[in-house]
């Protein structure tokens, strides 16, 4: 029998993200493991003149992006009942900060989003998933996006 005591998931809102962090919650109960919930985010452009100086203004006015409500991720009833911590980091390139973070904390089993294709140029090019999953030292659970049944 295997020992799972460490499970990561990274998220980042999207619906997939959110499922794998909602299936990772669900081991981690069934495990009785430590569950670290990981928000990346890529730092705003330094340069003020981007987009008229957007970003900067929206990072003076509320202190960088939102921040991630960790109600929107996993439900209260299932949290109290978790050993869990929330990393937020900002970092780049993403797939790189997971990584670090996966061996830092000597984690056991990191629950992934699959990539969401979003076109031909996707398909050319790794995904944050592939990218993971190749170079973690850990084993991984990948969470598919749940497709639409197709009407025929």
């Amino acid at each position: 029998m295997i020992s799972i005591q460490t499970i990561m998931t990274h998220f980042d809102l999207s619906k997939t993200s959110i499922r794998a962090a909602q299936v990772a919650a669900s081991l981690a109960h069934a495990y009785n493991a430590r569950l670290y919930l990981l928000h990346v985010r890529e730092p705003y452009p330094r340069h003020g003149r981007i987009a008229g100086g957007f970003f900067e203004a929206v990072q003076q006015k509320t202190g960088g992006e939102p921040s991630v409500k960790l109600q929107d991720v996993i439900p209260q009833n299932i949290r109290k009942e978790l050993t869990l911590e929330k990393i937020e980091i900002v970092g780049s390139p993403v797939h790189k900060v997971i990584i670090e973070k996966v061996k830092e904390l000597s984690v056991d089993v990191i629950v992934i989003a699959a990539d969401e294709s979003r076109g031909l140029i996707d398909g050319l090019k790794k995904g944050l998933a592939e990218h993971v999953i190749q170079q973690v030292p850990c084993n991984v659970f990948v969470v598919k996006s749940q497709k639409m049944p197709s009407s025929s």
